[in-house]
């Protein structure tokens, strides 16, 4: 059982890892690029035609086939007229790092004053935890987003409206709850009470450490090994994050002699482009070599000492799985 969870494990991991790294390279095409400008124009000129209820899909799916800090200043302002106070507010920010990074000093002061002048308005909510906080595996996700434990209690801003609240653990029922919030400054609260039992059929517990195990230890030795080669694959891919980052640095100081400040040649232009591009990928290569190691190092950390006699290495690595309608969920102790 114990070497079955963790070559599952193993193996989703390995797959969510590839196709993460699979996505970083895949870059607009030209058809893309060219998909991205008609849905941007389109959208400017559904603003002009003050109808940002309409423009606003158009600046998200120009966004998604080529993202650009233009592109992404203008969805801002659409979500800002549509009353998305909190999204608008957030992508101005983020409008503002980025300008920042690219030394974009104009674009960045618009995209602060611009989230300044929103911050006021904000609309807060406050999702307070009624029963045990401490629960075991109690998740709380708000419109389908987990909201971290260090939220709750706090207010965070919103998009004014509806929001659905769920809140779940390992063999308890899930509750669900809903708030309307105003689009006016302010909080408002939610309260989750505490979870009733799951008197459903079919939670069950899976103790790997009291198991049994071959005498020589070889599963742990198995484990280790994984998270070895997990580990050293992380190792590489971090290098070949910096080998991409440096190539786009030389890139991008090859467009020296083509611009003037924020002012390029079209072939200049066109270099920076790319070389932002670049960057952003080789910023994701090194995000996934980080998690590779990571999830490495768990993996070789939990594994188990190969004496099957010994309390502690009974109790070392802990699952525990509880199945329930429409759900599965998995937790555990080291």
């Amino acid at each position: 059982m114990s070497r079955r969870l963790v070559r599952t494990g193993v193996a989703m991991t390995a797959i969510v890892t590839v196709l993460w790294a699979g996505g970083a390279f895949a870059q607009a095409t030209a058809q893309d690029q060219a998909a991205a400008r008609a849905l941007f124009d389109q959208g400017r000129t559904l603003v002009e035609a003050n109808k940002p209820a309409e423009a606003c899909p158009k600046f998200e799916e120009s966004q998604r086939l080529d993202p650009g800090i233009g592109t992404l200043f203008n969805l801002a302002d659409c979500y800002e007229k549509v009353g998305r106070t909190a999204s608008a507010w957030s992508m101005f920010l983020d409008v503002a790092s980025q300008a920042a990074a690219q030394k974009r000093a104009d674009r960045e002061s618009a995209a602060r004053d611009r989230a300044n002048a929103l911050k006021p308005r904000l609309s807060n909510l406050v999702i307070h935890v009624a029963g045990d906080p401490d629960l075991p595996g109690l998740e709380i996700k708000r419109d389908g987003t987990v909201v971290g434990k260090p939220m709750w209690g706090n207010g965070v801003p919103v998009d004014p409206g509806k929001h659905v609240v769920l809140a779940s653990a390992p063999g308890y029922k899930t509750w669900t709850g809903s708030v309307d919030v105003p689009a006016k400054p302010g909080e408002s609260e939610l309260s989750v009470p505490a979870l009733s039992k799951d008197a459903t059929p079919g939670a069950v517990s899976v103790d790997q450490g009291q198991g049994e195990k071959p005498a020589d230890g070889s599963n742990g030795s198995s484990r280790r090994l994984i998270g070895v080669v997990v580990g050293g694959a992380g190792v590489l891919t971090l290098g070949v994050s910096t080998v991409l980052a440096l190539s786009a640095k030389s890139k991008f100081n090859d467009t020296s002699s083509m611009c003037n400040g924020n002012f390029c040649t079209e072939q200049g232009a066109s270099m920076r482009h790319d070389a932002v591009r670049a960057g952003n990928v080789a910023t994701i290569v090194g995000g996934v070599g980080i998690v590779a190691m990571a999830a490495g190092a768990v993996v070789y950390l939990t594994a188990p000492s190969g004496n099957a006699s010994s309390a502690a290495g009974k109790e070392r690595f802990r699952t525990v799985v509880a199945v329930g309608p429409g759900s599965v969920a998995v937790g555990g102790t080291w």
